[in-house]
């Protein structure tokens, strides 16, 4: 005779009741207990006058730059409660970017998705404003990952229509050290502006290393073959005026590259040329406009551009733009070596 399977019953009623158990979502309830509700928080992060949030040093303190204030206020004899307050006038900063960055900390995957738009700003620059937003939290807090997620999210904007204002990002840091006007490559601007090209890491070293030659890639690649025959009359009326205001050596890049679709030397001589007669136009009249507001001042340029025919071939195509001192003899062409 068979002995009743008692142990056995009990242990598979046991099973069920455990399976039947709701599993505790702790990773749920510290976000939401302690980012959105700050329950029981014990810092008070202000981000003037963007932003002032309620937080947990234990959690928070993962982020290197929030851990050196919270070690310098344990230094100094304060808290808990901490009181923390970081002044920064990073223009991209917005409160929502710094709420998504702090809050991957308590667990928070970030969403892409900026908050919906009240103002009539198109999608796209909300988006790309949003993802501007996170490099620059990311950077603020040193927070890689935040940073990283913000690149990325930024080059997803990248379009024909968006590259002036992705270009101008790019400058930012460049044009703000030179006080100069944003994308200029004015006289003015000469001495931050003319160590940019293809090498140039962006205004976040750290997330935007890239950043300047994947535009000037882009660029190249949406030059169409109209264009290059019609530089300053084609209705292309963005690129062109990217084109316009590059600084030198990138300017130099585009036109020389092997990828412009050119179909002769003398086409990339001619969109060449005739582009770098706009940018010298425009720079005399800017400088016209200087000497007019400030006529004390010194206002006498330090080069010109041209472009020249390089007999011999050479793997530009037998075109190179030069950048000469004014004054300088012109040249019209030379012989490769």
């Amino acid at each position: 005779m068979n002995p009743t399977p008692i142990a056995s019953s009990s242990t598979s009623t046991t099973e069920a009741n455990v399976e039947a158990t709701p599993v505790f979502d702790l990773g749920a309830y510290i976000y939401s207990a302690g980012f959105v509700h700050a329950a029981w928080a014990d810092t008070l992060l202000a981000v003037p006058p963007l932003t002032t949030l309620r937080l947990h040093a234990l959690i928070v303190a993962r982020s290197p730059t929030i851990y050196s204030y919270l070690s310098a206020a344990v230094a100094s004899g304060q808290g808990p409660p901490y009181s923390i307050q970081i002044n920064e006038t990073d223009p991209n900063l917005s409160a929502a970017a710094i709420s998504t960055a702090l809050a991957t900390l308590y667990g928070r995957q970030i969403v892409l998705d900026p908050p919906a738009a009240d103002n009539g700003v198109p999608a796209i620059l909300a988006n790309q404003a949003f993802a501007k937003g996170l490099i620059a939290a990311g950077n603020l807090f040193r927070l890689d990952d935040v940073g990283r997620t913000g690149y990325t999210a930024l080059l997803r904007t990248l379009s024909v229509d968006t590259l002036p204002t992705l270009f101008e990002f790019c400058f930012e840091r460049c044009i703000a050290a030179s006080s100069a006007h944003i994308m200029s490559d004015s006289n003015a601007s000469a001495v931050s502006m003319a160590s940019v090209d293809m090498t140039y890491p962006g205004p976040y070293p750290a997330f935007t290393a890239g950043l300047t030659a994947t535009l000037v890639d882009f660029l190249i690649s949406s030059i169409s073959h109209e264009l290059i025959l019609k530089p300053t009359t084609v209705p292309h009326s963005s690129l062109t005026s990217v084109l316009i205001a590059l600084p030198y050596c990138l300017f130099k890049t585009v036109c020389e590259s092997d990828k412009l679709k050119c179909r002769s030397q003398m086409e990339r001589y001619s969109f060449a040329r005739d582009l770098a007669g706009e940018r010298e136009r425009r720079r005399r009249q800017k400088l016209a406009a200087a000497v007019a507001a400030n006529p004390l001042a010194v206002h006498q340029p330090a080069f010109e551009e041209g472009v020249v025919l390089a007999f011999g071939g050479g793997s530009n195509g037998g075109v190179e733009v030069i950048r000469k001192p004014v004054g300088k003899k012109k040249v019209l062409w030379k012989a490769s070596q």
